[in-house]
Protein backbone atom coordinates (compact mmCIF):
# COMPACT_ATOMS: atom_id res chain seq x y z
CA UNK A 1 0.00 0.00 0.00
CA UNK A 2 1.47 3.28 -1.08
CA UNK A 3 0.96 6.56 0.68
CA UNK A 4 2.76 9.31 2.49
CA UNK A 5 4.42 8.01 5.61
CA UNK A 6 3.62 10.90 7.92
CA UNK A 7 2.88 10.01 11.52
CA UNK A 8 -0.78 10.79 12.28
CA UNK A 9 -1.73 12.89 15.28
CA UNK A 10 -1.70 10.67 18.30
CA UNK A 11 0.71 8.12 16.88
CA UNK A 12 2.90 6.64 19.56
CA UNK A 13 6.31 5.12 18.90
CA UNK A 14 5.38 1.71 20.24
CA UNK A 15 8.92 0.40 20.27
CA UNK A 16 9.56 2.63 23.30
CA UNK A 17 6.14 2.51 24.89
CA UNK A 18 5.22 0.76 28.13
CA UNK A 19 1.93 0.58 29.95
CA UNK A 20 3.03 3.49 32.12
CA UNK A 21 4.25 5.83 29.45
CA UNK A 22 6.20 6.36 26.27
CA UNK A 23 6.99 8.90 23.59
CA UNK A 24 4.09 10.69 21.95
CA UNK A 25 3.98 12.64 18.75
CA UNK A 26 4.56 16.35 19.24
CA UNK A 27 1.48 18.24 20.34
CA UNK A 28 -0.44 15.17 21.50
CA UNK A 29 -1.69 15.74 25.03
CA UNK A 30 -1.69 12.83 27.44
CA UNK A 31 -4.93 14.11 28.97
CA UNK A 32 -8.34 12.86 27.91
CA UNK A 33 -9.22 16.44 27.00
CA UNK A 34 -6.26 16.42 24.62
CA UNK A 35 -7.41 13.16 23.06
CA UNK A 36 -10.91 14.54 22.62
CA UNK A 37 -9.60 17.72 21.00
CA UNK A 38 -7.32 15.81 18.64
CA UNK A 39 -10.12 13.44 17.64
CA UNK A 40 -12.49 16.34 16.95
CA UNK A 41 -9.91 17.99 14.72
CA UNK A 42 -8.38 14.99 12.95
CA UNK A 43 -11.22 12.47 13.13
CA UNK A 44 -9.06 9.67 14.53
CA UNK A 45 -6.47 8.67 17.13
CA UNK A 46 -3.78 6.10 16.43
CA UNK A 47 -1.31 3.98 18.33
CA UNK A 48 -2.75 4.21 21.84
CA UNK A 49 -1.50 1.28 23.96
CA UNK A 50 -4.15 -1.07 25.34
CA UNK A 51 -2.99 -4.59 26.14
CA UNK A 52 -0.07 -5.78 28.19
CA UNK A 53 2.05 -8.67 26.92
CA UNK A 54 0.15 -11.30 28.91
CA UNK A 55 -3.22 -9.86 27.87
CA UNK A 56 -2.19 -9.98 24.21
CA UNK A 57 -1.02 -13.58 24.59
CA UNK A 58 -4.33 -14.56 26.19
CA UNK A 59 -6.33 -12.84 23.42
CA UNK A 60 -4.30 -14.53 20.70
CA UNK A 61 -4.75 -17.93 22.34
CA UNK A 62 -8.51 -17.40 22.63
CA UNK A 63 -8.73 -16.41 18.99
CA UNK A 64 -6.56 -19.38 18.05
CA UNK A 65 -9.05 -21.75 19.71
CA UNK A 66 -11.88 -20.12 17.79
CA UNK A 67 -9.95 -20.39 14.56
CA UNK A 68 -9.06 -24.02 15.24
CA UNK A 69 -12.68 -24.89 15.94
CA UNK A 70 -14.12 -23.31 12.80
CA UNK A 71 -11.10 -23.03 10.49
CA UNK A 72 -9.93 -20.19 8.29
CA UNK A 73 -12.31 -21.25 5.53
CA UNK A 74 -15.35 -20.98 7.76
CA UNK A 75 -14.25 -17.58 9.02
CA UNK A 76 -13.72 -16.44 5.45
CA UNK A 77 -17.10 -17.91 4.45
CA UNK A 78 -19.10 -15.49 6.59
CA UNK A 79 -20.29 -14.60 10.04
CA UNK A 80 -23.45 -16.64 10.43
CA UNK A 81 -22.03 -19.90 9.06
CA UNK A 82 -18.93 -19.56 11.23
CA UNK A 83 -20.92 -19.38 14.45
CA UNK A 84 -22.99 -22.41 13.46
CA UNK A 85 -26.39 -20.79 13.05
CA UNK A 86 -27.10 -22.75 9.90
CA UNK A 87 -27.54 -19.69 7.73
CA UNK A 88 -26.45 -20.28 4.17
CA UNK A 89 -23.27 -18.44 3.33
CA UNK A 90 -20.88 -18.52 0.42
CA UNK A 91 -17.09 -18.12 0.48
CA UNK A 92 -15.84 -14.61 -0.12
CA UNK A 93 -12.92 -12.36 0.70
CA UNK A 94 -14.93 -10.95 3.62
CA UNK A 95 -13.92 -12.60 6.88
CA UNK A 96 -15.94 -11.10 9.71
CA UNK A 97 -17.20 -12.84 12.80
CA UNK A 98 -19.77 -11.41 15.15
CA UNK A 99 -18.40 -11.93 18.64
CA UNK A 100 -20.12 -9.43 20.91
CA UNK A 101 -21.57 -12.28 23.00
CA UNK A 102 -18.17 -13.93 23.56
CA UNK A 103 -16.97 -13.37 27.12
CA UNK A 104 -13.33 -12.67 26.40
CA UNK A 105 -14.18 -10.30 23.55
CA UNK A 106 -16.64 -8.42 25.75
CA UNK A 107 -13.90 -8.13 28.35
CA UNK A 108 -11.69 -6.51 25.70
CA UNK A 109 -14.46 -4.12 24.71
CA UNK A 110 -14.85 -3.13 28.38
CA UNK A 111 -11.11 -2.87 28.98
CA UNK A 112 -10.37 0.37 30.91
CA UNK A 113 -7.77 1.47 28.35
CA UNK A 114 -10.36 1.02 25.59
CA UNK A 115 -13.23 2.73 27.37
CA UNK A 116 -11.33 5.71 28.76
CA UNK A 117 -10.70 7.32 25.34
CA UNK A 118 -14.16 6.21 24.11
CA UNK A 119 -15.85 7.99 27.00
CA UNK A 120 -13.59 11.01 26.60
CA UNK A 121 -14.82 11.35 23.01
CA UNK A 122 -18.47 10.24 23.25
CA UNK A 123 -19.28 10.97 26.87
CA UNK A 124 -19.92 8.59 29.77
CA UNK A 125 -23.10 6.93 28.47
CA UNK A 126 -22.14 4.63 25.56
CA UNK A 127 -23.46 1.43 24.05
CA UNK A 128 -21.62 -1.29 22.17
CA UNK A 129 -23.10 -1.70 18.70
CA UNK A 130 -20.94 -4.45 17.23
CA UNK A 131 -17.74 -6.45 17.63
CA UNK A 132 -16.07 -8.60 15.00
CA UNK A 133 -12.82 -9.98 13.68
CA UNK A 134 -11.63 -8.88 10.28
CA UNK A 135 -8.81 -11.22 9.29
CA UNK A 136 -6.47 -10.58 6.42
CA UNK A 137 -4.96 -14.05 6.13
CA UNK A 138 -1.63 -14.59 4.34
CA UNK A 139 -2.03 -14.70 0.57
CA UNK A 140 0.51 -15.53 -2.09
CA UNK A 141 0.81 -13.77 -5.40
CA UNK A 142 3.97 -13.57 -7.50
CA UNK A 143 6.11 -14.50 -4.54
CA UNK A 144 4.51 -11.96 -2.21
CA UNK A 145 2.92 -12.82 1.13
CA UNK A 146 0.95 -10.60 3.45
CA UNK A 147 -1.02 -11.22 6.56
CA UNK A 148 -2.94 -9.73 9.43
CA UNK A 149 -4.95 -12.04 11.64
CA UNK A 150 -7.18 -11.43 14.60
CA UNK A 151 -7.91 -7.73 14.46
CA UNK A 152 -10.87 -6.79 16.62
CA UNK A 153 -13.25 -4.09 15.45
CA UNK A 154 -15.44 -2.69 18.20
CA UNK A 155 -18.03 -0.01 17.45
CA UNK A 156 -19.48 2.24 20.13
CA UNK A 157 -22.22 4.86 20.06
CA UNK A 158 -23.47 7.44 22.49
CA UNK A 159 -26.77 6.42 24.05
CA UNK A 160 -28.71 9.58 23.36
CA UNK A 161 -31.60 10.70 21.17
CA UNK A 162 -29.68 13.83 20.25
CA UNK A 163 -27.44 13.49 17.21
CA UNK A 164 -24.25 15.54 17.10
CA UNK A 165 -22.15 14.91 14.04
CA UNK A 166 -19.51 17.40 15.10
CA UNK A 167 -18.31 15.02 17.83
CA UNK A 168 -18.63 11.79 15.91
CA UNK A 169 -17.33 9.72 13.05
CA UNK A 170 -19.51 11.09 10.28
CA UNK A 171 -17.74 9.29 7.51
CA UNK A 172 -13.98 9.74 7.39
CA UNK A 173 -12.35 8.05 4.42
CA UNK A 174 -10.21 5.07 5.33
CA UNK A 175 -8.41 2.26 3.57
CA UNK A 176 -6.16 -0.72 4.14
CA UNK A 177 -5.67 -1.22 0.41
CA UNK A 178 -2.94 -3.45 -0.96
CA UNK A 179 -0.71 -2.59 -3.91
CA UNK A 180 -0.99 -6.09 -5.46
CA UNK A 181 -4.07 -6.93 -7.60
CA UNK A 182 -6.24 -9.70 -6.18
CA UNK A 183 -4.78 -9.69 -2.68
CA UNK A 184 -7.07 -8.86 0.27
CA UNK A 185 -7.54 -5.15 0.80
CA UNK A 186 -9.99 -2.70 2.31
CA UNK A 187 -11.07 -0.02 -0.16
CA UNK A 188 -11.49 3.67 0.62
CA UNK A 189 -14.78 3.94 2.47
CA UNK A 190 -16.78 5.70 5.18
CA UNK A 191 -18.21 3.48 7.91
CA UNK A 192 -21.41 5.45 8.41
CA UNK A 193 -22.46 4.94 4.81
CA UNK A 194 -23.48 1.30 5.35
CA UNK A 195 -24.20 1.08 9.08
CA UNK A 196 -27.87 1.99 8.79
CA UNK A 197 -27.59 4.75 11.40
CA UNK A 198 -29.21 8.14 11.14
CA UNK A 199 -26.13 9.91 12.46
CA UNK A 200 -23.48 10.03 15.14
CA UNK A 201 -21.61 10.36 17.26
CA UNK A 202 -20.11 6.93 16.56
CA UNK A 203 -16.57 5.58 16.61
CA UNK A 204 -14.77 2.32 15.92
CA UNK A 205 -11.93 0.86 17.94
CA UNK A 206 -9.49 -1.20 15.89
CA UNK A 207 -7.35 -3.34 18.22
CA UNK A 208 -4.39 -5.09 16.62
CA UNK A 209 -3.60 -8.68 17.57
CA UNK A 210 -0.76 -8.69 15.01
CA UNK A 211 1.55 -5.98 13.76
CA UNK A 212 -0.13 -3.88 11.08
CA UNK A 213 2.52 -2.12 9.04
CA UNK A 214 2.96 -0.67 5.57
CA UNK A 215 4.18 -3.96 4.12
CA UNK A 216 1.08 -5.93 5.19
CA UNK A 217 -1.60 -3.34 4.61
CA UNK A 218 -1.74 -0.87 7.50
CA UNK A 219 -4.69 1.46 7.77
CA UNK A 220 -4.61 4.83 6.03
CA UNK A 221 -6.89 7.72 6.90
CA UNK A 222 -7.64 11.18 5.54
CA UNK A 223 -7.38 13.60 8.49
CA UNK A 224 -10.36 15.90 8.82
CA UNK A 225 -12.47 14.06 6.24
CA UNK A 226 -15.10 13.40 8.93
CA UNK A 227 -16.10 17.07 8.56
CA UNK A 228 -16.98 16.76 4.87
CA UNK A 229 -20.09 14.59 5.09
CA UNK A 230 -20.71 11.35 3.22
CA UNK A 231 -19.17 10.79 -0.19
CA UNK A 232 -20.71 8.65 -2.96
CA UNK A 233 -19.80 4.96 -2.88
CA UNK A 234 -19.93 2.38 -5.66
CA UNK A 235 -19.28 -1.32 -6.15
CA UNK A 236 -15.54 -1.86 -6.40
CA UNK A 237 -14.30 -3.21 -9.76
CA UNK A 238 -11.25 -4.72 -8.02
CA UNK A 239 -11.10 -8.27 -6.69
CA UNK A 240 -10.14 -8.86 -3.06
CA UNK A 241 -12.11 -6.06 -1.40
CA UNK A 242 -12.94 -7.19 2.17
CA UNK A 243 -15.75 -4.72 2.79
CA UNK A 244 -19.20 -6.16 3.42
CA UNK A 245 -20.89 -5.17 0.16
CA UNK A 246 -17.73 -4.58 -1.92
CA UNK A 247 -18.18 -0.84 -1.57
CA UNK A 248 -15.60 1.82 -2.32
CA UNK A 249 -15.27 5.56 -2.75
CA UNK A 250 -13.96 6.32 -6.25
CA UNK A 251 -10.34 7.35 -5.81
CA UNK A 252 -10.84 10.57 -7.76
CA UNK A 253 -13.00 11.73 -4.83
CA UNK A 254 -10.37 10.87 -2.22
CA UNK A 255 -7.59 13.32 -1.33
CA UNK A 256 -5.01 10.56 -1.33
CA UNK A 257 -2.11 13.00 -1.14
CA UNK A 258 -3.40 13.95 2.33
CA UNK A 259 -3.56 10.35 3.57
CA UNK A 260 -1.53 9.31 6.59
CA UNK A 261 -0.45 5.79 7.46
CA UNK A 262 -1.52 4.37 10.84
CA UNK A 263 1.00 1.62 11.58
CA UNK A 264 0.27 -0.44 14.68
CA UNK A 265 2.25 -2.94 16.64
CA UNK A 266 0.17 -5.64 18.34
CA UNK A 267 -1.53 -4.46 21.57
CA UNK A 268 -2.24 -0.95 20.30
CA UNK A 269 -5.32 0.48 18.67
CA UNK A 270 -6.88 3.08 16.40
CA UNK A 271 -9.96 5.11 17.33
CA UNK A 272 -11.74 6.31 14.20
Amino acid sequence: MEGQEREPAGYRDQETTTQTGGRRASGMSTSMAGLRSSFAQQGFLSGLPVLGALELQAAREAFGKLEKEFGEYQLQAGTEKAVGKGVKSTPSTVSTMSISNTNWVMALAKHPRVLEPVRAILGPDVILLDSRFICKYPALSVGTSIGQVGNDITTFAKQSSALDNDEGNYGKARTGQQDKPGLPFVAWHQDMRYWGLAGGPVLSVWLAFDDSLKDNGALRVIPGSHCSGLLPHRLSPHSGNMLSVNQEIPEQLVKIDEAVLCPLLARADVYA
